[in-house]
């Protein structure tokens, strides 16, 4: 069995302003090299980390697009939702998204959480499962999204969209390191969310890999001499294999990436540095992520667990109804 995987693809309508190109046709021609690689290796499906779009409520010609990518893909598609392809970045809003919408009329197939998928090829049979994003796979409890417990396959491949890291980071910034998920039961673990990727590591003869996202956003050093890259997966009688992919169609950073833009990004980073200084100096708040703030608030304040759900809804459904004041049909 033969697959291929890529992750944040941020479909849009316009280019960051950290781009010096057509982003959007620098996207189509990406794409196009996702087609023709899966059809050279006549994979049995294609699968996706998760930030499908840039926003939920893409413009008509954005999701023309992907439409246009899918009919000339034709392999099956599974993907989990990231948090850009949701409303307020919650997962209930699954269902009024246009990564919804494409699930609903059969384009795309999307991972739901506790949903197996099964592929079998010379008795050999693979099970694929997927969780999305929600708010609190990061933290000690939310984890459990990203282990596989029940293995009913000779293989299993699991694919999360979430912060999974090979080492420590920012303690302002939730995240899961691949030593809390080594006791899982999936033989290869797929990440995206975090688009600098890292290298395949092996811990308890598991995989875990992140092979970046497919596009380059910010200026950051890494991200200017970041290849974006492909993972193409082999599963057989001796267990999975990967092999990754750089695009051939991926520019060097520097000819795409607007790399004054990084003085100036500096200078916003330790302004940004000095207010979340101020913020934790007078709240004692950890991080700026609201959901976060809202979790630490309902700590203070000793809230019930359903008073800070509820909030998180709420913000969910203002982002919702401020698209459909923007003119978006987001119903």
């Amino acid at each position: 069995m033969r697959f291929l995987y890529i992750t944040d693809t941020h479909f849009r309508g316009n280019s960051p302003q950290n781009r010096l190109d057509d982003f959007p046709q620098t996207l189509r021609k990406k794409m196009e090299e996702v087609v023709q690689t899966a059809q050279s290796f006549q994979v049995d499906a294609v699968f996706h980390g998760g930030d499908l779009f840039e926003v939920p409520n893409p413009a008509i010609n954005v999701v023309g697009d992907v439409v246009r990518f899918l009919k000339d893909l034709r392999k099956p598609f599974y993907i989990v939702p990231g948090n850009h392809d949701l409303f307020g970045q919650n997962p209930q809003t699954l269902s009024r998204t246009m990564l919804g919408l494409l699930g609903q009329v059969g384009l795309i197939k999307i991972l739901e959480a506790g949903e197996k998928v099964f592929f079998e090829e010379n008795g050999i049979k693979l099970q694929l499962t997927g969780q999305g994003y929600h708010f609190d796979l990061d933290t000690e409890r939310g984890r459990e999204g990203y282990l596989v417990k029940n293995k009913e396959a000779d293989l299993a491949i699991h694919i999360v969209h979430g912060m999974l890291l090979d080492r420590p980071f920012l303690q302002t910034v939730a995240y899961t390191l691949i030593d809390d998920i080594k006791d899982t039961q999936a033989d290869l673990t797929l990440t995206g969310h975090a688009h600098l990727g890292f290298k395949e590591v092996t811990v308890n003869h598991r995989k875990f890999l992140n092979p970046g996202a497919l596009v380059r956003t910010t200026v950051l050093a890494a991200e200017v001499n970041r290849r974006p890259q492909m993972v193409l997966i082999e599963a057989g009688r001796d267990g999975i294999t990967t092999k990754l992919l750089p695009l051939k169609s991926a520019l060097p950073g520097e000819q795409v990436l607007n790399i004054e833009k990084a003085t100036e990004m500096k200078l916003r980073e330790e302004r940004l540095a000095r207010i979340k200084s101020e913020v934790r100096t007078s709240g004692d708040f950890r991080s700026l992520k609201l959901e976060n703030i809202l979790k630490e608030i309902a700590q203070k304040e000793q809230l019930p667990e359903e008073v800070r759900i509820e909030a998180i809804k709420r913000i969910a459904q203002a982002e919702i109804e401020m698209a459909r004041e923007g003119g978006e049909d987001v119903s």
